[in-house]
């Protein structure tokens, strides 16, 4: 799950993990964890609910998950604007990489994706018509 602290959007993050065992670790990535990492990735997709909401900060912008990763260095990064279904997110998503497989870009797939969630029919009715299934991803930073 995506969490936004809209008082301090540096400790939104996401859920990792919530089994702690013998870990220090938290389960928890936060923004100003991953503000400190190095990225060499060429996309990050982020698909749990709300990864891609932040606050607005004058002179700032947008502070949030995008804005962490980007600046740790990925020059892409998928993210949902709102409360995502796991079904349609899980076929989402493997269409997305299976497109992205096929040598389509990062945008393009995306949209194909999209498409192809949009037309799945049962019993010749369309299953995930409404935008809050196909809707919520939005591709930010390079589009190739």
């Amino acid at each position: 799950h995506g969490i936004l602290d809209e008082r301090n959007p540096e400790f939104s993050g996401v859920v990792m993990n919530l089994i702690q065992g013998d870990s220090p670790e938290d389960g928890f990535l936060q923004a100003s964890e991953i503000f400190d990492l190095k990225i060499n990735s060429d996309l990050v997709v982020l698909s749990a609910c709300e990864t891609g909401l932040g606050k607005v900060i004058k002179g700032e912008g947008m502070v949030g998950l995008t804005r962490a990763f980007l600046f740790a260095g990925t020059p892409s990064i998928v993210v949902s604007l709102w409360t995502v279904a796991d079904e349609s997110t899980s076929k989402l998503m493997i269409y997305f990489y299976e497109f992205l497989n096929k040598g389509h870009s990062k945008d393009d797939a995306l949209r194909k994706a999209r498409l192809k969630l949009l037309n799945e029919k049962d019993d010749s009715e369309l299953i995930y018509a409404d935008p809050f299934y196909w809707g919520p991803f939005i591709l930010n930073g390079t589009q190739i």
